[in-house]
């Protein structure tokens, strides 16, 4: 009787379909699987991650920044994950040695990432797609149940043909989509670095102070400022600026400082603003060199 039903089963679905619907279904899921993919990566949670880092580590470069204050630094910091948003916020209050400390790899990228059933999209393409291919499978071969050929192994294997073919397709575009996928998410673990790295050096030149919240109590403010480092005056951060032998001698120290840092195993955005730095600064030595000849 089962067999009775099996055979009107596909029978039916021979009625309904043929191989070359067959090949327009299986055409079909590599278009929808294509676009699905590509939706997926433009709004993967690596690529955004990695563009507000990117972002706010520009802007730490570029300005000086009281944290406890400036609102375009608030608004990109809460644009970013809440783990490193709490661990800004415990170095704003607890400040002991570098702020990086309170943020780690493990908890600010890992954890925000793949933490979730929200990050599950490579394990729901890859159901589809293995779901999908059953279902092309099932239909070829009741296409060819319901024909009038015997049966043999070698017509069964004929008709699992076209869903091989389409499953190594679609493969082919999970392999691609997984190796962007893990591109992005080693983009996303590289911008984390240079944000830690621009957060620590702008913090230990004065470029990043992390004041209190509460000014109008002088008593806690003066405790929270003792925690971290203060807010270096213009006169001790001004090394470009130089007037009289005094600031000549004083930049001549910060350049042999730079050079030194130079020597040591530095991240590229660390580099990068120490190079600036050295340029600006040794331009400023030279004119003064000029000035203080004629």
């Amino acid at each position: 009787m089962i067999y009775d039903y099996l055979t009107t089963i596909f029978r039916l679905i021979a009625g309904i379909i043929n191989k070359y619907v067959l090949g327009i279904l299986a055409l079909s899921f590599i278009v929808v699987l294509a676009i699905w993919i590509l939706l997926s990566l433009l709004n993967s949670k690596e690529l955004r991650l990695s563009r507000k880092l990117k972002n706010i580590t520009e802007y730490m470069d570029n300005h000086d920044i009281d944290v406890s204050e400036d609102e375009v630094f608030a608004q990109k910091l809460n644009e970013l994950p809440p783990q490193i948003i709490r661990g800004v916020k415990s170095a704003q209050f607890y400040c002991k040695g570098a702020p990086g400390e309170k943020l780690s790899q493990y908890e600010c990228v890992e954890t925000y990432l793949f933490g979730g059933l929200f990050n599950q999209s490579r394990s729901l393409i890859r159901v589809v797609t293995l779901l999908y291919t059953f279902v092309l499978a099932f239909l070829s071969v009741a296409l060819t149940f319901a024909s009038n050929q015997a049966l043999t192994g070698l017509l069964l294997a004929q008709s699992l043909v076209l869903p091989f073919v389409a499953f190594v397709i679609y493969k082919i575009e999970y392999f691609i989509y997984t190796s962007i996928r893990q591109y992005y998410y080693k983009l996303a673990v590289i911008r984390f670095g240079e944000f830690v790295d621009s957060l620590n050096d702008n913090y230990e030149s004065g470029n990043i102070v992390f004041g209190s919240s509460m000014e109008d109590d002088e008593d806690m403010a003066d405790e929270k400022r003792g925690r971290g480092r203060p807010k270096k005056s213009e006169d001790e951060k001004d090394y470009v600026t130089i007037e009289n032998d005094e600031d000549f001698e004083r930049s001549i120290i910060r350049a042999e400082k730079l050079v030194e840092r130079l020597n040591k195993d530095l991240s590229d955005s660390q580099i990068r603003r120490t190079n600036h730095e050295l340029r600006e600064l040794m331009a400023s030595l030279a004119e003064y060199e000029k000035r203080r000849k004629l």
